[in-house]
C-alpha cells in the first residue's frame, strides 16, 4: 500500500518540461520551475521545440469555468473569474472558491497537461515499488451482527461517532464499506470522516435505504495511515435524521480484555483481537452541535462513553504502508521518474495527431526512440525498466513494505506501463 496523492504532491515538479520556455500559454506553473532534472536528459530528443510542437495543442484546450454548484473530482481544472487556471485537490469538491488555496491550486494549460502525464508514472512507480507486500489483516468487519431493532438511539443534538486510531508500524488502513443501522428510510444521509489535523471532513459519505431495523451499506474506499499521526472521527449529526428515524445502537466492547466471548460464539472477540495490533476504536458524543464541527471543537468537547456502537459499523483491512521510507529516500526515485515520466512523453508525442513540418519528421523518430529498432537497441524502455529494477532492489533493503521483485512468468516491470 502506498500513498500515491501524498506521493505526487511531494515529487511533483522534480522532473521539468525543459529549461526555459516561451512566452504565452507555453508557461509552467510554480510548482514546476524548480526541477532536479529535466527530460531531455533522459533523452535529447525531448527538447523543447519537439514538445512545443508534438505536445498538445495549448491554444485549443478550453477549460470550463468554475462554478460553485458543481460538485469536482480531485484534480478538476477550472477557469476562474481572473481568466487564470485552477487545478482541485481534494475529493469531492463543492462549493469552495478557488480562492480557497487548501482546495485549489493555480495552475496553466501547460502543467496541466504535464502534471496528468506525472501523476501517473508516479503513481505507477510507486506501486510497483510496493508491490508485494504481505497484507497485515484481510477484510472484516467491525462487528459481525446487527443490534436488536428495538434498542433506538434518543435524539440529542450531538455528533456520534466513533474516534479511530491507526497503530502499529507505517499501516495503512483501507475501509472498505461503512453501515449505519436505522429504524426507517433515508434518502442522502451523511456519513463524516474527519481528521484531527483539518477542520473539513476528509469525506462525506451519503446513505440512501429503506430497510427499517436493519443496516444500510455503501462503499466508501477510504484509507486511514498511521504515519499521519493525531485521529480519525467518524460519525452522523442525529439532527440530520428524519424525524421519526433513529439509529439502533447496541452496547459492545471495543476493548479486548472486556470482549463477549460468548455472544454470537464470540466472532467479535475474535475479530477485535485480530485487528487490536491495526485500530483502536473509542465511541464518543460531541454535545449541543448540529451544524459540521470544526475539529477543535471535537478535540474540547468529545465525551468518551464505553460500549455504544452508535449503530456503525465498517469493513476494513490492513497493509503496511510504504509512503514513510519512499518519501524519506525521494532523492533514490529521481533517477527511476525520470525515466518513467519520459517514455510516458515519447507515447504519447509518438502517436500526435499535430499538423505541422515538427510532427511529420519526428513522430516515427518518437516511437523508435522509445521502443528501438533491433536487437541491440531496446529504445528507452529497456533503460527505464533496468533503472526501476535497480531501484526496488535497493528500496527493498530500506523497508519490509518494499519488498523485492517477485519473478513470475509473463510478468516483467516494464507491464505496467506496456
Amino acid at each position: 500500500m502506498v500513498d500515491t496523492i501524498s506521493l505526487s504532491k511531494l515529487l511533483a515538479g522534480v522532473v521539468g518540461l525543459y529549461p526555459g520556455f516561451a512566452a504565452g500559454s507555453d508557461q509552467p506553473a510554480g510548482y514546476h520551475r524548480e526541477p532536479v532534472v529535466y527530460l531531455s536528459d533522459a533523452h535529447k530528443l525531448l527538447r523543447p521545440d519537439i514538445l512545443h510542437d508534438l505536445g498538445p495543442n495549448l491554444a485549443k484546450i478550453d477549460y470550463p469555468a468554475y462554478s460553485p454548484t458543481k460538485t469536482y473530482f480531485r484534480y478538476d481544472v477550472v477557469k476562474g473569474n481572473d481568466g487564470k487556471l485552477y487545478e482541485n485537490q481534494v475529493k469531492g469538491n463543492l462549493g469552495h472558491a478557488v480562492s480557497e488555496s487548501d482546495y485549489w491550486q493555480p495552475t496553466t494549460a501547460l502543467s496541466a497537461w504535464y502534471s496528468r502525464i506525472e501523476r501517473g508514472a508516479i503513481s505507477k512507480l510507486a506501486l510497483l515499488l510496493a508491490s508485494g507486500s504481505v497484507p497485515l489483516l484481510d477484510n472484516q468487519a467491525i462487528f459481525s451482527l446487527e443490534g436488536n431493532a428495538s434498542d433506538t438511539i434518543n435524539k440529542q443534538n450531538r455528533f456520534v461517532g466513533w474516534r479511530i486510531y491507526v497503530s502499529g508500524n507505517d499501516t495503512a488502513l483501507e475501509v472498505l464499506k461503512a453501515a449505519l443501522q436505522l429504524s426507517g428510510a433515508v434518502e442522502n444521509f451523511p456519513l463524516y470522516l474527519y481528521h484531527s489535523t483539518q477542520d473539513a471532513p476528509l469525506t462525506v459519505l451519503n446513505l440512501t435505504g429503506n430497510t427499517p431495523g436493519r443496516s444500510i451499506w455503501k462503499d466508501i474506499n477510504e484509507t486511514l495511515y498511521q504515519r499521519i499521526g493525531g485521529y480519525y472521527l467518524f460519525g452522523y449529526y442525529e439532527n440530520d435524521l428524519p424525524t421519526n428515524v433513529f439509529a439502533i445502537g447496541a452496547n459492545r466492547s471495543f476493548a479486548v480484555g472486556a470482549a463477549c466471548r460468548s455472544c454470537g460464539g464470540g466472532v467479535d472477540a475474535y475479530l477485535l483481537e485480530g485487528r487490536s495490533p491495526f485500530i483502536a476504536i473509542e465511541p464518543v458524543y460531541i454535545p449541543n452541535v448540529s451544524t459540521p464541527l470544526t475539529m477543535d471543537l471535537a478535540e474540547l468537547s468529545a465525551v468518551q462513553v464505553s460500549s455504544q456502537t452508535w449503530g456503525l459499523n465498517l469493513v476494513i483491512s490492513a497493509k503496511s504502508d510504504a509512503t514513510r521510507p519512499l518519501i524519506a529516500n525521494k532523492d533514490n526515485l529521481v533517477n527511476a521518474l525520470l525515466y518513467s515520466i519520459a517514455c510516458d512523453v515519447l507515447e504519447e508525442i509518438s502517436t500526435s495527431d499535430r499538423v505541422n513540418a515538427t510532427a511529420k519528421n519526428m513522430t516515427n523518430q518518437a516511437y523508435i526512440a522509445l521502443n528501438g529498432q533491433k536487437d541491440t537497441d531496446k529504445g528507452l524502455k529497456a533503460e527505464r525498466n533496468k533503472i526501476i529494477a535497480d531501484t526496488k532492489a535497493t528500496f527493498s533493503t530500506i523497508s519490509p513494505a518494499t519488498p523485492p521483485e517477485k519473478q513470475r512468468p509473463g510478468i516483467s516491470i516494464g507491464s505496467m506501463w506496456d
